[in-house]
């Protein structure tokens, strides 16, 4: 019995194809790593990096004004409703309520850096504030908490345990 001979294999022409087929692999596989790492959740970059590079010296001239303030904040997550709260208490160097003051919030899961939530906390009795936070990831929160009344401000970075609500088990 003869086979049939294929001339395309037998002269040498299927090599003039294998770098074709080499570079071929080669972008997709850097194609799908590249997709890969630019849609991970718990890959994150500081936003504003570089700016506060610049500016580190302004930086700590305004953390030591907002610590010579003497506030404190003490901060829990309440995750037992769908949504969960995030609680902030906000006292003087007296250890009084601070109110009536303008709070912004940026939280984020440790796992999930890259889904940062910004919150405006609302104040509901004398020095405690709320605001509504989603809480799909639990374990170790940041917390970046920058208050304002008047002229002064201050700011705290806090780390808060948080346990997912029913729903956001499982996702």
């Amino acid at each position: 019995m003869h086979l049939p001979s294929f001339k395309f294999f037998s002269n040498g022409r299927a090599w003039a194809l294998a770098p074709v087929l080499l570079l071929g692999m080669l972008v997709t596989v850097q194609g799908v790593l590249f997709s890969l790492s630019t849609n991970d959740p718990t890959f994150s970059v500081e936003r504003d990096y570089y700016q506060k590079a610049i500016t580190w010296d302004e930086q700590q001239r305004r953390q030591a004004q907002s610590d010579a303030l003497g506030w404190q904040i003490q901060g829990a997550i309440d995750s037992s409703a769908t949504d969960a709260t995030l609680r902030l208490e906000l006292r003087d160097a007296h250890g009084a309520p601070i109110r009536f003051a303008h709070i912004e919030v940026e939280a984020f899961a440790n796992a999930r850096a890259s889904q940062v939530q910004r919150l405006k906390p609302t104040e509901r009795t004398p020095g405690s504030y709320e605001a509504s936070l989603h809480v799909a990831q639990g374990g170790l929160w940041e917390v970046r908490v920058s208050a304002q009344r008047n002229v002064d401000t201050y700011t705290q970075t806090l780390r808060l345990d948080a346990v997912p609500s029913s729903s956001g088990r499982g996702e």
